[in-house]
């Protein structure tokens, strides 16, 4: 037995086009971006067969935090940048391949109050220096890149960024029965003002 979410009756043979969605801030196409997969095998004699997902997609969770209590972060938007959205997947072995086409993510809002909005991508290594997190918080703009090495993006994992946000900078401190998103390591770094231009 092999399933997969989300559903596509189109899906009859072996490769197939996945991708996904750019506005993640739309709680459909949040969970739509999160493909999940199962096989198991199962005897005639069994009434139900447990199905346990897995996720195949990676996820990354952005969390604002104001460096001054009177700084009001509500209504910032969030993106995930540098990432491929679209992929091939074989709905047969779960195998992912051809990440391509790099756009940024909006993510979803997740927790008003804490500032945290997530987003699925595909899993890839993202290259070094470059955008990877932009925050729009009313006329800023604020950018954190990736180091030299890039930033892999692994499948299952959850990976976790807390940006304090500051007057010129934000500052990162760190990074169904559906299988719990792993954890991933806390990220530190720096993400500077952009420019306007005039």
């Amino acid at each position: 037995i092999t399933a997969y979410h989300p559903y596509n009756s189109g899906w009859t043979g072996t490769s197939h086009d996945f991708s996904v969605r750019t506005n993640q801030a739309k709680a459909e196409n949040y969970l739509n971006s999160d493909l999940l997969w199962v096989t198991t095998t199962a005897s005639k004699t069994e009434n139900a067969i447990p199905l346990i997902f897995d996720h195949k997609l990676a996820k990354v969770n952005v969390t604002l935090v104001p460096e001054n209590e009177g700084l009001d972060l509500s209504g910032a938007s969030i993106y995930v940048c540098g990432t491929k959205i679209n992929a091939k997947f074989n709905p047969a072995t779960g195998v992912l391949s051809n990440a391509s086409n790099i756009q940024d993510i909006k993510a979803g809002i997740t927790e008003e109050d804490a500032y945290t909005a997530s987003a699925i991508v595909i899993p890839q290594v993202v290259s070094g220096n470059t955008q990877f997190i932009k925050i729009v918080h009313e006329d800023k703009v604020f950018s954190y890149k990736t180091g030299r090495e890039g930033k892999e993006l692994k499948e299952g994992c959850s990976h976790n960024y807390t940006l304090t946000v500051k007057e010129q900078k934000v500052e990162v401190k760190g990074e169904s029965e559906i299988t719990d998103w792993t954890e991933e390591e806390v990220i530190t770094g720096d993400a500077e003002e952009e420019a306007m231009n005039a």
